[in-house]
């Protein structure tokens, strides 16, 4: 055979694998129109949610998009109709209706008291904030200081729409019969019954306790028991009050509550947290000792838990926790990422380098807040000759699933080191899949790896802003063992 024709035949067999090797696209199109009258409409954006991608509609309505299999929501924009979002099937055609814009818009805007229903009919409220940006309405969870983005929302059929990716979850606010508004949060997969919860305008989370007395001037740490079975779980609250307001974080060896905010009224304190998963709520007294007792407060059970105050509260040391077999030095893997590439310890983007790895899942909010961190310092430092890598165990191992949850997770939260799947969201599951581990404890947890591929350090848990100086601590930590690494 010609030489010519030789090497032809191998650059359209490189060409061919390296086509098969790309994701596969496909081009979404249809026609969007006017619900009251049919008309096509011209200019409306449309793009690809979590996305820069924008396309739009001709004048006869007719939008083309080119889309990949973890896209997964498409938004329609247009100054005088409503924001509209078509979640993808297995079709390439949708026809869209777009309502004509409304008062909506300035009905939903402003801050929400919503009321949850916990354990033993507790009542736990939320605040929610609903803000008009550039995009469209977006729905935030206020948190004290922390404003939690639950993304763009959407209105149709007189009721508010908010995809809640991270969570797998949709809230729905919509008005009854009786002009109050009502909501649910669904689980977007399963026959699990949503949770009903009821919302209201309102700047304030905790109303005040009528004729309580003096606010009690709290201590800002305490040591926490919490009984467990036959034996006591540690944990440390700290505090920051400003009168009847109050912002606490309770820290774990598995991580911290994040923030939470309420009040204390005469001797009686009141916390809750949310940002789109579950409610977190805590309640209790201070006792004249100068103790407290109270309760964590879950959709089904309340757990006890007593305290005293004592500035020097802390927890096991997070770097002597988590361990490797007693003859083992490396944290081996072999894992594959989103679009099935193996990706293992000996991969050549990792050799003769730093690495750090950390072990976390898309469904944790701990994991949130490193990720948050660590997307930013990857940023900063990668020039440096560093790598990062995440181990992620999930509640969904298709690869659908793994695709959709690892590319919004690394949209979020401006991440560019590789993601790769460990297995299913368990603890036993991550011993398993690791073999070097002896022990695993929490999500997430920090491995730091030196040039010659052995562990120099592991961190169990992550302690995140709202713990304030162990947040401060947290990250002096982690720039010394990075320093180590680099040396």
């Amino acid at each position: 055979m010609p030489y010519i024709n030789k090497c032809f035949i191998v650059c359209l067999l490189l060409l061919t694998a390296y086509a098969s090797a790309q994701p596969r696209s496909r081009t979404i199109t249809g026609v969007v129109r006017s619900f009251d009258d049919s008309f096509p409409i011209e200019g409306v954006t449309v793009s690809i949610k979590g996305k820069q991608d924008v396309s739009g509609t001709q004048q006869d309505g007719i939008f083309y998009i080119q889309v990949f299999p973890e896209d997964s929501v498409l938004v329609f924009q247009h100054p005088d109709f409503q924001q509209t979002v078509v979640r993808l099937g297995n079709s390439n055609e949708y026809n869209v209706l777009l309502q004509r814009a409304s008062g909506w818009v300035q009905t939903y805007t402003g801050n929400w008291r919503a009321i949850f229903t916990q354990a033993e009919q507790t009542v736990v409220p939320v605040q929610f904030s609903f803000v008009q940006t550039g995009n469209g309405l977006e729905l935030f969870f206020v948190n004290g200081e922390e404003r939690f983005s639950g993304g763009l929302v959407d209105y149709q059929q007189d009721t508010l729409h908010a995809q809640l990716d991270l969570f797998e979850q949709s809230l729905l606010v919509y008005k009854d019969t009786d002009g109050q508004y009502q909501g649910l949060l669904k689980r977007n997969k399963g026959n699990a019954p949503p949770t009903r919860f009821s919302l209201a305008k309102s700047d304030e989370r905790f109303l005040p306790i009528p004729d309580s007395t003096k606010q009690y001037q709290i201590a800002s740490k305490y040591r926490l028991l919490f009984p467990n079975g036959t034996k006591i779980d540690t944990a440390v609250a700290v505090f920051r009050q400003h009168g009847a307001l109050l912002q606490a974080s309770i820290l774990r060896i598995t991580g911290d509550a994040r923030y939470l905010t309420g009040r204390v009224d005469g001797r009686k304190f009141r916390l809750s947290s949310f940002i789109g998963g579950s409610v977190t709520a805590y309640e209790g007294e201070f006792r004249e000792d100068g103790s407290l007792v109270g309760y964590t407060i879950g959709p089904r059970n309340k757990q006890l838990f007593t305290g005293i105050a004592d500035a020097s509260a802390s927890l096991p040391d997070a770097y002597a926790l988590t361990k490797l077999q007693p003859d083992r030095e490396q944290l081996r893997f072999q894992l594959k990422n989103a679009v099935g590439e193996i990706i293992s310890n000996d991969n050549e983007r990792f050799k003769g380098k730093p690495l750090i790895v950390t072990i976390g899942g898309t469904w944790c909010p701990n994991c949130m807040d490193e990720a948050s961190f660590l997307g930013k310092w990857y940023a900063q430092h990668q020039s440096k000759g560093i790598e990062v890598l995440g181990i992620m165990y999930e509640r969904d191992t298709s690869t659908a699933y793994v695709q959709k949850a690892f590319t919004r997770f690394a949209n979020r939260f401006n991440i560019n080191y590789p993601l790769v799947l460990g297995g299913l969201a368990d603890k036993q599951e991550v011993v398993k899949t690791l073999p070097d581990l002896q022990t695993f404890l929490a999500f997430p947890t920090t491995f730091f790896i030196g040039k010659d591929g052995k562990v120099k350090a592991i961190h169990t848990g992550f302690s995140g802003p709202a713990t304030g100086a162990a947040y401060t601590e947290w990250v002096s930590g982690f720039q010394e063992h990075v320093a180590q690494l680099l040396q």
